[in-house]
């Protein structure tokens, strides 16, 4: 276990040298809320597959490579905290610092911190933070080809599982499409 967090770390720190590129996320919050947004929709939509993707990889014996699963799994919590500014202040604006800071340093706690604000605040924000934490769920589950097979079995699973719920938080949060809107 030690040396997945290990590598997460490196990981982040990788990652860390492109977050010069992206714009503060606590930086005015309440314009950037746009439940409705067809380009939103599409993108989460299109997050979902790729976590489908990923997930169908796995079940077929690829170990998918902390990079990848890292740089998808940023990505996924960027946009997310983008819409809900209980992430993004959780987050302190900075997906990559957290994940280098908190996140890497008690898994288990950030996990269940967002349990529990699930259920505050108004259903499409809870529907950000269920995928958030399934988001972080997979990022814990990531699977080292370093560890004993049955350890990468139970890892390949449960890193299986989790992206195939966050494909399914992604979809509700995006929720049906509007057919009124232009």
């Amino acid at each position: 276990m030690p040396l997945r967090v290990l590598a997460i770390l490196v990981l982040i720190c990788g990652l860390s040298g492109c977050s010069g590129c992206q714009p503060s996320l606590a930086a005015d919050l309440g314009s950037r809320i746009n439940f409705w947004d067809s380009d939103l929709r599409t993108d989460i939509l299109a997050n979902a597959d790729e976590a489908l993707t990923l997930a169908s990889a796995t079940q077929h014996g690829q170990n998918i490579s902390t990079f990848t699963a890292g740089w998808f799994v940023e990505g996924v919590l960027t946009q997310l905290s983008s819409q809900d500014p209980a992430l993004a202040t959780h987050f302190g604006g900075d997906v990559i610092s957290y994940l280098k800071g908190p996140f890497s340093q008690a898994p288990e706690q950030e996990i269940a911190y967002l349990d529990r604000i699930i259920g505050q605040g108004n259903e499409p924000r809870a529907g950000a933070r269920q995928a958030a934490r399934w988001a972080l769920e997979a990022l814990r589950a990531i699977p080292d080809s370093d560890d004993p097979p049955d350890l990468q079995q139970k890892d390949r699973q449960n890193f299986t599982t989790a992206l195939q719920s966050l494909a399914t938080a992604l979809k509700n949060f995006a929720g049906p499409e509007d057919k009124n809107k232009p």
